[in-house]
């Protein structure tokens, strides 16, 4: 399995927990069932628009786009505070799926984003939009990425019975547990995409940890984008990294990260899998 990524450095972020800021031009219709944005009846022209300009993105700081989508083929047109403008297609899926953007416009700040051009009666539904410094690749994992699901079953005692009651109330949130090195990496050699020393790292995934205190406008934490093979989530992380006295560049670390769910998680949403 390829080496796990997670997102850093988050400039703004759109989690459709409602459409607040959002503008919709003739015969769209864009609705959230507070998590999930649902969109249809956009054209090469009408769709669906907010202004970020306000927001000082500049193109230099946050070079990275990335949204989570199913459904019908959409485009997302990105403008520039000047006359500059990409438009990306994403195309369509049967279920959820992450597109990673790099529009490559020019050192100036983003004004504009907008979902437009879906097919004659498409319908799209779109997780998050995430405008972000730099995606991670993680430099080692010398561990299984262990996945904790975990129920809360308390047992209720009967006074006189053998065996006591179990009363099931629910389950903790999923949490991801994967353990490495932190050593020199460089951007193209042995899968990483990333040009740090250890010591670097070391600091990074505690700024990675230290950006989550960070409140976003929709009043939730900042979770970052996590993703292995099995594993696509919104997580929060706590963070513990170990130095070796006397070792030289190679420093151990654990993650244990927190699925960060704005509903609860239902079968319907397993991915690969119709249950």
């Amino acid at each position: 399995m390829p080496l796990p990524t997670i997102t850093r450095g988050i400039g703004f972020r759109d989690d459709y927990l409602n459409v607040t800021g959002w503008t919709a031009d003739s015969g769209v219709t864009a609705a959230s069932d507070g998590d999930i944005l649902s969109l249809s009846g956009t054209t090469a022209s009408n769709g669906f628009s907010r202004s970020i300009l306000s927001l000082s993105l500049f193109t230099a700081i946050y070079p990275n786009i990335l949204v989570r989508t199913t459904g019908s083929q959409i485009d997302l047109r990105l403008s520039g505070s000047g006359s500059e403008t990409r438009t990306v297609t994403i195309p369509t899926t049967s279920g959820y799926a992450t597109t990673l953007i790099t529009p490559n416009i020019a050192d100036l700040s983003y004004s504009s984003i907008k979902w437009l051009n879906q097919p004659v009666s498409g319908r799209t539904s779109i997780d998050f939009i995430l405008f972000f410094k730099e995606l991670l690749t993680l430099p080692t994992a010398i561990q299984p990425l262990q996945e904790q699901d975990v129920s809360i079953m308390p047992v209720i005692p009967i006074v006189g019975r053998q065996g006591g009651v179990v009363q099931y109330l629910g389950s903790m949130s999923p949490r991801y547990i994967i353990a490495g090195g932190l050593v020199n990496t460089t951007s193209g050699q042995s899968g990483w995409t990333n040009t740090y020393t250890a010591d670097q790292w070391w600091q990074l995934l505690k700024g990675v940890w230290i950006e989550q205190n960070t409140v976003q406008a929709d009043g939730n934490p900042t979770w970052q984008w996590f993703s292995s093979d099995n594993i696509n989530a919104k997580v929060l992380l706590n963070y513990a990294p170990q130095q070796v006295p006397g070792r030289l560049a190679y420093h151990d670390y654990a993650l244990s990260l927190t699925e960060f769910n704005i509903l609860g998680l239902s079968t319907a949403n397993l991915p690969g899998i119709s249950y």
